[in-house]
């Protein structure tokens, strides 16, 4: 009974250990493939991220990025941009239709994808079939990428799904294991080994499913129990992947556990049986023999000699070491184990005191230690072995035992020798040793990774190497860590420093030159990982062997921490433990230099957002060509400058300026020169000005200047005389330089005396600014002051302008269109819209109105007008009339940072029309050209397919200047070339030369102006690709544009098409 109750524990026992010892081990891999899945994962959305901010700086090169990136990265089968509603805007590779809408995956694989285009974040979708290579598989990855007014976008990265490999795995997986990487949401997203019908798109249950359903919170585990996928019992690990929604599980089949559990315990089982009826024989024997009545000594001896010739049998068999020695403790016995573990032989060993063949020592310490058979001679009890005791054999071999040592007895209790047992359990103890180093390195790699994580948050570099260093000091393998980086004469600066030394560090001084490197130096100079497990010995090291020796710095390790691929500084690790870099501590050390790096990344990345937001802060309250402050931010510089002089009882000085004459300087040296005189006005006003006045552009060549703390009107009056006078005096710009001279316009109001709201002081000064520009002659003075009575003069103008402001908006503006001929088909392909208002049963042209329309309703006038031009095109599109439709465009709307958002959603909201079927048409007279905001919107405009056109060209004498900046579809060349073209022949050479320019820099023409069937005839003759005029057709109203442009046909020579 008692001999099974204790193989029943020898069982369980062993089952326990082995089934403990898997999952450990299961564990161990499924962490080292959680920190590869992450660092994967990591990687493409660092790429994706970089992507993403190159499409927003250059959205018109999309496509030839996108290829680019494609060719850049073979492991990519295709990259995209696609809408909110899953379509394709623009994409590289070979890519299926998105699986949002398919109706044969199933319906988690298509609400996971659905999540990804509405994920605020990089977004990994689950394994879908490529439809065009069966059994191929692809994984989608989702970034959200802010474009272009529109809609919402998304970057789309596809590739063939593959387990992460881990490179330098501590073990290679045993037979029968799996992996597997469950997403959050309880669908499979891949598994090793791979099946021909993997369950991609399937909810999975199973063992593992319900442990981490019971566990939500826990970052790893164990499971055993069966498995619904593969229908068997299984034994399994966890872990849970960090900052993303996976999990990792390896497992082992319970069969094959259960198999090496028995072979394992049938070893076990037989050598304890054996020993059992070995002992039994042994004791019936000697039963026998007392029984028996003593026939003779010499037969009492031969069953001596039989008995001790079967125990050297007994103990020969038994696994563990025998030594029995005398009460002297000198060897009597030792069997064929004990032999082979201390490297002496029973015969050389008999009567030697057992301390010369049994030679032990403590683990770690250089002398002997007591053998315990002493000790049990002295008390007759039982002594055990010290702890982590090893056994120095004869033949040098130093081994880890376990065991004890026991009195032999006579029958009267008197100590008659002693019995040594013990094993060899080396093995055993490297493994203990080796999984204890596996949990550090593992404990290590998950504290960093917390600290990664958030420092890189954060974006603190320094706060970044100390928790690093902080950590890593701290750890059970190392004992001190630091990190440095060369500066310019390449001497290492310490950036960071934790544990032993650390405080004494900035004395040691390390360079790039030495002739002696540290260990440092060379890993920098080498680029890669280097380590020494016996540091003091380093003979490059002996300069600073003192130092090393008194931090005990034993074992050292060096690695390059990266940015963007380069070296940005270096890692030194050390411990006190000789020998410690070993595969897998050097693979933990190369994972941390990784994980840092992508920190740095990551650091690098977070600054580089930082700046771009700052800059666009900035942008958005300052002129970009000057750096003064814009519009945007007068109001609220306005109201503070108000209420510091209501506090201080002084007066506030508002003055607007302009310079005369500035638009010819643009027209006669080109705008590059005009800028450099803004540049220069703007620098004379930042140096002249008072230091508590602020000076803004507001657009083309006016200012505004905010002038505080004066007391009184006669010390503000010289003081702004003094400032406009320098702004005269003669400037250089340009190269050659231009010596060039500018006179200003100038309005000023003051407050308290003009005691307004911000929006009308500005008003006033501009009242003030006019007033000045109409007074001519020696009493014109420096500025003009404000006077209420120029108020009173703008009064009949105000109401003048809310008049016809009501009647825009009231329904009294009407559209005519006039056709526009193309010259090639003879056909009518176009029309220009041109406004009217309807007052008391007439129409208004539009020199009846515009001039006295101030921005606001200009503004208004060009958006109502765009918006009935598109109402009517569509309708004409909805008759079968496919033409295209050209309206003005006032400067002020062109200001607007808005604009092109608007006139796309304008078209947007007519789904029957195209973007390019609308012309926008600018007079080449507007200095609004010279603003970078103009020109991103237009750019804007054009990349969407709007056509972009400058009307009256030639009346102006900056036009090659603009054709060479401005993003141009169409030229509409001046009427003024035209006019005369019939009885002044040589016109016609200035009309062939700008449309020989037109046609070699690829933009449409048109000729206005085609008043006569004598304009008409010469100019059909031409190059132009169209024509317009009273030769062609008035302008119509859009009920009649239909008729006229399906019924039209070019009449014969000599007849007017209409009259």
């Amino acid at each position: 009974m008692l001999a099974t109750l204790f193989t029943a524990w020898i069982a369980w026992r062993a089952w326990d250990d082995l089934r403990a010892q898997s999952q450990q081990q299961l564990r161990a891999f499924a962490a080292e493939y959680a920190v590869e899945w992450r660092a994967r994962l990591r990687s493409r959305q660092f790429s994706m991220l970089r992507l993403s901010r190159n499409l927003l700086a250059d959205p018109q090169t999309t496509q030839q990025q996108l290829d680019m990136y494609l060719r850049d990265s073979p492991d990519i089968e295709g990259v995209a941009l696609v809408d909110g509603a899953g379509r394709y805007v623009a994409r590289s590779g070979a890519l299926p239709p998105l699986p949002v809408g398919d109706a044969a995956l199933t319906a988690a694989t298509r609400a996971a994808y659905a999540r990804c285009l509405r994920a605020p974040g990089f977004c990994v979708g689950p394994p879908v079939p490529d439809r065009r290579a069966p059994g191929h598989w692809l994984n989608l990855d989702f970034l959200p990428l802010g474009s272009l007014p529109g809609a919402q976008e998304h970057l789309v990265l596809a590739q063939a799904p593959a387990f992460p490999r881990v490179i330098g795995l501590t073990q290679q997986p045993a037979d029968g294991m799996a992996f597997a990487i469950l997403r959050e949401d309880g669908l499979l997203q891949l598994r090793l080994p791979q099946t021909s019908h993997p369950p991609y798109g399937q909810p999975q249950g199973g063992i593992m499913v319900e442990t981490l359903r019971a566990n939500p919170r826990a970052l790893a585990g164990v499971f055993s129990g069966p498995s619904t996928a593969v229908d068997r019992q299984l034994v399994g690990a966890f872990v849970r992947v960090p900052d993303y929604p996976f999990t990792i599980g390896a497992n082992l089949p319970m069969r094959l556990l259960v198999e090496h559990w028995a072979a394992q315990l049938a070893s076990t089982l037989l050598l304890f049986m054996g020993l059992i009826a070995a002992a039994s024989w042994l004791f019936d024997s000697t039963l026998r023999q007392l029984g028996r009545t003593e026939r003779s000594r010499a037969q009492a001896l031969d069953g001596l000699r039989r008995q001790r010739d079967e125990l050297d049998v007994t103990l020969s068999s038994i696994g563990d070491a025998v030594i029995a020695t005398d009460a002297q403790g000198r060897i009597t016995r030792m069997n064929a184990e004990a032999e082979r573990l201390t490297g002496w032989r029973a015969a050389q060993a008999q009567g030697q005191p057992v301390a010369q063949v049994f030679r032990i020592a403590v683990e770690g310490e250089d002398s002997l230690a007591p053998c315990p058979v002493a000790q049990t001679l002295r008390s007759g009890k039982v002594a055990q072995l010290a702890n982590h005791t090893e056994l120095h054999s004869r033949d040098g071999r130093v081994l880890a035992i376990e065991d004890s040592a026991a009195p032999i007895t006579g029958f009267s209790g008197e100590v008659r020798g002693a019995v040594l047992v013990f094993h060899d359990v080396t093995e055993r103890r490297e493994r203990a040793r080796r999984n204890e180093r596996l949990r550090s390195l593992y404990a290590a790699l998950a504290q960093l990774g917390e600290i990664v994580q958030q420092q890189a948050r954060l974006g603190d570099e320094a706060e970044l190497f100390r928790a690093a260093c902080g950590a890593l000091a701290q750890s059970s393998l190392f004992n001190a860590a630091w990190i440095g980086r060369p500066d310019a004469a390449g001497v290492f600066q310490l950036q960071a420093s934790a544990g032993a030394g650390a405080q004494h560090l900035h004395q040691v001084v390390m360079r790039l030159d030495d002739p002696l490197p540290a260990l440092s130096v060379r890993a920098w100079l080498a680029g890669e990982l280097l380590y020494h497990n016996d540091f003091p010995s380093d003979p490059l090291n002996a300069p600073r062997r003192d130092f090393v020796v008194t931090h005990r710095w034993h074992s050292i390790a060096a690695v390059p921490l990266r940015r963007a691929g380069r070296p940005e500084a270096i890692l030194v690790v050390t411990s006190p433990a000789y020998g410690l870099f070993q595969d897998d501590v050097r693979e933990l050390i190369a994972r941390i230099a990784r994980l840092l790096g992508h920190a740095l990344d990551e650091i690098a990345a977070h600054r580089a957002l930082q700046q771009v937001r700052q800059r666009e802060q900035w942008l958005a309250l300052h002129d970009t060509l000057t750096g003064l402050p814009n519009r945007n931010m007068l109001e609220g510089q306005l109201q503070q400058a108000i209420a510091r002089a209501d506090a201080a009882g002084t007066l506030l000085a508002l003055a607007y300026l302009d310079l005369d004459g500035f638009k010819s300087i643009n027209d006669v040296y080109g705008h590059l020169i005009g800028d450099q005189v803004l540049r220069a006005v703007a620098e004379r006003l930042r140096t002249k000005l008072p230091a508590d006045a602020l000076a803004l552009r507001m657009g083309g060549d006016e200012f505004v200047l905010i002038i505080e703390g004066c007391a009184e009107v006669a010390v503000l009056e010289p003081l702004c005389t003094s400032l406009l006078e320098s702004l005269r005096e003669p400037m250089q710009v340009g190269n050659p330089p231009l010596r060039l001279q500018v006179d200003t316009s100038c309005g000023i109001t003051i407050y308290p005396y003009d005691r307004e709201s911000p929006d009308t002081l500005l008003r006033h000064a501009d009242m003030a600014l006019y007033a000045h520009k109409s007074r001519r002659g020696p009493l014109r003075g420096a500025f003009r002051l404000y006077d209420p009575a120029m108020a009173q003069a703008s009064f009949a103008t105000s109401d003048r302008r809310v008049e016809l402001r009501r009647m825009i908006e009231g329904g009294d503006l009407v559209l005519h269109y006039q056709p526009v001929l193309d010259r090639a088909s003879g056909r009518i392909r176009s029309v220009e819209a041109l406004a009217r208002l309807r007052r008391d049963g007439a129409l208004l042209q539009p020199e009846a109105f515009m001039r006295e329309l101030g921005p606001m309703e200009l503004s208004l006038l060009g958006a109502r007008v765009r918006q009935q031009a598109l109402a009517d095109l569509a309708i004409w599109v909805r008759q079968g009339l496919h033409l295209g439709v050209s309206v003005n465009v006032v400067p002020q709307e062109l200001l607007a940072a808005d604009f092109a958002s608007r006139v796309l959603a304008e078209v947007g909201g007519h789904p029957e029309l195209e973007p390019g079927m609308l012309s926008l048409e600018i007079l080449e007279t507007e200095e609004v050209f010279g603003e970078h905001v103009v020109l991103e919107q237009l750019g804007i405009l054009r990349h969407e397919g709007v056509r972009v056109g400058m009307d009256d060209v030639g009346s102006a004498y900056a036009s090659l200047l603009r054709l060479k900046t401005l993003p141009v579809d169409l030229l509409k060349i001046d009427q003024a070339f035209v006019r005369d073209l019939p009885s002044h022949p040589r016109d016609r050479l200035f009309l062939d030369a700008i449309l020989a320019l037109g046609q070699a820099l690829g933009i449409r023409t048109v000729i206005e102006g085609v008043e006569t069937r004598a304009h008409l005839d010469l100019l059909l003759r031409t190059s132009a690709d169209a024509l317009q005029g009273y030769a062609i057709s008035q302008a119509l109203p859009a009920d009649d544009i239909p008729a006229f442009v399906t019924g039209f046909r070019l009449p014969p020579r000599g007849v007017r098409a209409y009259s």
